[in-house]
């Protein structure tokens, strides 16, 4: 039986709601990047035909489709931390037979390896998904040598299969 204690900074949540945020459909990236390519051509545009009011709206289109994250993504993750305690508590997960558990000071979560649905992981964090958009965070500085997270990433790509790319 593996097992982690770690904490969740701030800036670790906000890392992996990164995480989270880059491994969506690829569709949604290429319409991130289509708002950015229309807000050019509508900057373009009005400057050409000195509609200078246009200009303006183009460029705040433009800087809403390419810094969406900074602007709007990471202030209100920073808030919901600092709103939840519970997110500043330990956390202890538990590689156990035929389920994972997820303590904290706050209660336990035993969750059977059927209810999770999908993983990922880069090189600071694992992302365990119970619902599309509700996933634990496991940072990976919690285990320097790789043991217990060798052991979590074998049962999971036995039981739930390979990681979210």
């Amino acid at each position: 039986m593996a097992s982690l204690t770690y904490h969740i900074s701030e800036e670790q949540y906000v890392a992996a709601l990164r995480l989270h945020v880059q491994l969506r459909p690829r569709w949604t990236r290429w319409l991130r990047y289509l708002m950015a390519i229309l807000g050019v051509l509508i900057l373009v545009t009005s400057l050409l035909l000195k509609t200078y009011w246009l200009a303006v709206g183009g460029a705040i289109y433009v800087l809403v489709a390419t810094s969406s994250f900074q602007m709007y993504v990471r202030p209100m993750a920073q808030r919901a931390y600092r709103r939840y305690p519970a997110m500043h508590q330990a956390q202890t997960l538990e590689l156990n037979d035929g389920e994972l558990t997820m303590r904290s000071s706050q209660g336990e979560s035993r969750v059977p390896w059927n209810f999770l649905i999908q993983w990922a992981e880069n090189a600071e964090f694992m992302l365990l998904y119970l619902q599309p958009n509700l996933y634990y965070i496991v940072p990976k500085v919690a285990d320097p040598d790789q043991a217990a997270l060798g052991e979590l990433r074998s049962q999971l790509q036995a039981h739930v299969g390979p990681a979210r790319k």
